[in-house]
């Protein structure tokens, strides 16, 4: 049986009127994939808690993934961030697209943080190996990134738990700089459509190497 991969993006939200990732699920779904020998799944996540938790809950009762790759914007990195663990923590006054609050917490009795598991240190490898910059991080921020990978990472959420699986920020598009440039104080980055497409094909590549180890 082929692998499963899941792989999804998020919407627009507050402070950030368009998404990289949205425009990256829309190319992924029409591409020939055939080349990994594996199954594709997409799915693109409105920034909303409430839209998140219905829509894994969907996710994981039609899917058993052996891979799950979500991808986010962070304004501020410098080329593909690899987020290495998922904080039960959130920040419970920046709002999301229903203008809803959460709690600070997202389980009660949650771990206090649950290590990502897709291969990190050989994705970042192949990245900077193709002339990417890569950054390694712990802390996923306090909002629905590190939401959405705390959840998948829990154990109560699939049938099956994922063999891998991870979130990687990236930054702005560049055709998008005129539209954004100006909206925050902090230094934006931006990264070309084609860096974008070409680096999330690299790390699919490495993933679905490493699961056949």
């Amino acid at each position: 049986m082929k692998p499963q991969v899941l792989i999804t993006g998020f919407s627009k939200f507050p402070g950030a009127p368009v998404n990289p990732t949205e425009r990256l699920i829309e190319w992924l779904k029409v591409q020939d994939l055939s080349r990994f020998d594996a199954a594709f799944h997409f799915h693109l996540f409105k920034t909303s808690y409430a839209k998140t938790d219905h829509d894994l809950v969907e996710l994981s009762k039609r899917l058993n993934p052996d891979v799950v790759l979500h991808f986010g914007l962070d304004q501020n990195a410098a080329g593909f961030k690899l987020e290495g663990r998922g904080k039960n923590a959130l920040h419970d006054d920046k709002p999301d697209v229903d203008g809803h609050c959460p709690a600070a917490h997202i389980s009660a009795d949650g771990a206090h943080e649950i290590a990502s598991t897709f291969p990190a240190h050989l994705i970042g490898e192949r990245l900077r190996d193709q002339g990417f910059t890569v950054q390694h991080s712990t802390d996923a921020g306090g909002y629905l990134c590190n939401y959405l990978l705390y959840q998948t990472l829990s154990p109560n959420v699939w049938q099956t738990p994922p063999r891998q699986a991870g979130f990687i920020h990236v930054p702005h598009l560049e055709e998008h700089r005129a539209i954004v440039e100006g909206m925050s104080d902090d230094r934006l980055c931006f990264m070309e459509r084609e860096s974008l497409e070409s680096g999330c094909l690299a790390i699919v590549e490495v993933c679905l190497e490493n699961l056949a180890h």
